[in-house]
């Protein structure tokens, strides 16, 4: 956590509770950031060669196994609520299915909308 630099608006005695006596000697260091060439060519290096795999591939496209298999246990979870009418347990983990099937999808079709947005004439 970044200490906070005393501000002009506050009063001296604030300051002086805050700070301790040498409150007067804050002041703000400039941010840098250090990177060895090494890792801009490392990178550059690695965007130019996948950054069409990273625009093509999606995550409905990467995981249309393990969402089959969601989808397949959202159908079992159903008909196990049906067949047991009222049944709290089966009700919840219905809707917990339903739940992390919707979350999974939703989150692909987004991905893919947004690539669209920025990269659509490309792909």
């Amino acid at each position: 956590m970044r200490p906070v630099i005393p501000s002009e608006s506050e009063n001296d005695n604030t300051l002086f509770m805050k700070y301790g006596s040498c409150y007067r000697q804050y002041y703000e260091l400039p941010i840098s950031y250090f990177r060895p060439t090494t890792d801009a060519r490392v990178l550059s290096w690695l965007q130019n060669r996948h950054w069409i795999s990273a625009l093509t591939k999606t995550s409905l496209v990467a995981n249309s196994e393990s969402y089959t298999n969601q989808i397949e246990e959202l159908t079992r979870s159903v008909q196990d609520y049906h067949k047991k009418k009222n049944s709290q347990l089966a009700k919840q983990q219905m809707m917990k299915n339903v739940q992390r099937t919707l979350g999974a999808n939703a989150k692909g079709i987004a991905e893919l909308l947004l690539k669209y947005q920025l990269f659509g004439r490309f792909l």
